[in-house]
């Protein structure tokens, strides 16, 4: 991550960080999820979709959580 990285998640969108995150970590966790071995089949066209829609639901769940806390003070604490 670099300084402009950086910077453009704290001026960006309310989902800049999950933005940078999915854009930076898709290729690895594609990877690793192809990695696991009930996800592997002979049909790897099949493997590519379960990754991608796995890796999209992830990352919509991020982004409603970034959007709560940049969005809302209070969501940004939690009981202990």
């Amino acid at each position: 991550m670099t300084f402009a990285n950086v910077k453009q998640i704290l001026n960006g969108s309310p989902t800049a960080a999950t933005t940078y995150l999915k854009d930076t970590t898709t290729d690895t966790l594609v990877g690793h999820f192809n990695a696991i071995p009930f996800a592997k089949s002979d049909l790897a066209d099949v493997d590519r979709y379960l990754a991608g829609e796995s890796l999209d639901a992830l990352f919509v769940v991020l982004v409603k959580e970034e959007w709560k806390t940049q969005t809302n003070p209070a969501a940004r604490v939690a009981d202990l």
